[in-house]
């Protein structure tokens, strides 16, 4: 359904009801909402349902081992900057109009992998 039937819809329907009905109405829908939610719980999220933290996290994952000791900036699964330091990766994902770009240091997983802290 379009935006402009749903604004006909609330024009010739909802509209006509009084504020009281009209927020009974408000109340079935959330809850019947909710209910489909809660069902919907543990199902897996399809791709464009990810939130873009979820999505760079992922793309993180799919990337790390092309940008090890490198920064990157991300917005969902797009990269938008690249390099040594933070600063400037995050200048340059501000200056495409990002307000809040995903930031993160690329880590070499492999690298400590078999290291022992304390005593031996």
């Amino acid at each position: 359904m379009s935006n402009i039937e749903i604004q006909e819809l609330y024009e010739k329907h909802v509209g006509l009801l009084l504020p009281n009905e009209q927020l009974k109405l408000v109340e079935i829908i959330v809850s019947r909402l909710g209910n489909k939610i809660n069902q919907n719980a543990n199902s897996i999220k399809p791709e464009n349902s990810l939130s873009d933290w979820e999505k760079s996290e992922r793309w993180l994952e799919q990337h790390q081992q092309e940008y090890i000791d490198q920064w990157v900036a991300l917005l969902g699964d797009k990269l938008l900057a690249v390099g040594k330091e933070a600063k400037e990766v995050y200048e340059s994902a501000i200056k495409q109009g990002v307000n809040t770009p995903f930031l993160a240091r690329v880590e070499d997983s492999a690298k400590d992998e078999h290291y022992f802290g304390g005593w031996q």
